[in-house]
């Protein structure tokens, strides 16, 4: 097998040229959406409900070996209610 050198010229300009709509398509496509947020009355009354379940649950796990798991379910749902509210723009 003999190697043989060659040279190829390829239009750059011509190439930009044609594929720069798609790019710029693609790129209009691809913007992140705008993230749809709960309004703050619904947002805080769910919260509510989880941080109530998760207790309801604790109280009546007590002295079972479902306790631990239940405490942890109230820790997350009560720390993410907190973190909700200290996360508001405008605080309550």
């Amino acid at each position: 097998m003999t190697e043989v050198p060659f040279t190829i010229l390829l239009p750059l300009d011509e190439i930009v040229d044609a594929l720069r709509p798609d790019v710029v398509s693609a790129v209009l496509a691809a913007k992140p959406k705008k993230i749809q947020r709960k309004p703050l009355t619904e947002a805080v009354l769910d919260a509510s409900r989880q941080v109530a379940s998760a207790f309801t649950r604790y109280e009546a796990s007590l002295g079972t070996r479902d306790e631990a798991r239940a405490l942890k379910r109230l820790l997350v749902a009560a720390s993410g209610t907190r973190a909700a509210i200290k996360n508001l723009a405008k605080p309550l």
